[in-house]
């Protein structure tokens, strides 16, 4: 991380410190931090509304197990679903569940690709299309690495097309 660290912008040449600056703009941490934000906010609301004790650490526990890309929210759910059954065993526990659902589908599909989208200044189709053609190509694997890797083609292409007339002289001897 330090060679990372060490390298800034003003000490590129002209043409290679734009793609430096829009290359660092997609490794932020803000859109985990906003949707840390929202997976706590809306767990620790329904938990409240079920009286289950503990709802705000228990909503921060399902918004930190978010961060896990792909199994980390079913992870945070299943621990939660165990502090529903302690509070009102059939109906605390089965609107959880059904909450949970709703949740994960809204922010895989609608949350998740405006925020990535937005911080990446990837369009959202494009992330979910490449979210999941990396996930049928490769896996798990293929589904972290595929809005990198969509925002990285982005960047080439869209320098490649803002430059694509200018061509520079060959040297003269």
């Amino acid at each position: 991380m330090r060679l990372v660290e060490d390298v800034k912008p003003s000490t590129l040449p002209p043409p290679a410190a734009p793609k430096w600056t829009a290359g660092r703009r997609f490794v932020t941490w803000w859109p985990l931090g906003l949707i840390l934000l929202l997976a706590t906010l809306a767990t620790w609301i329904v938990l409240t509304i079920l009286g289950v004790p503990y709802a705000l650490s228990l909503g921060l526990l399902v918004g930190f197990f978010d961060l896990i890309p792909l199994v980390g929210a079913t992870l945070g759910a299943i621990f939660v679903g165990v502090a529903t059954v302690t509070v009102d065993f059939p109906t605390a526990t089965l609107v959880w569940v059904g909450f949970i659902i709703v949740w994960q589908r809204f922010e895989d599909y609608v949350i998740q690709p405006m925020v990535y989208g937005k911080a990446l200044r990837v369009n959202p189709i494009v992330t979910i299309v490449s979210v999941l053609a990396g996930a049928s190509l490769l896996g798990i694997l293929g589904a972290l690495l595929a809005i990198p890797i969509a925002a990285a083609i982005q960047i080439v292409l869209r320098d490649w097309w803002a430059n694509r007339g200018h061509t520079t002289p060959a040297p003269t001897q």
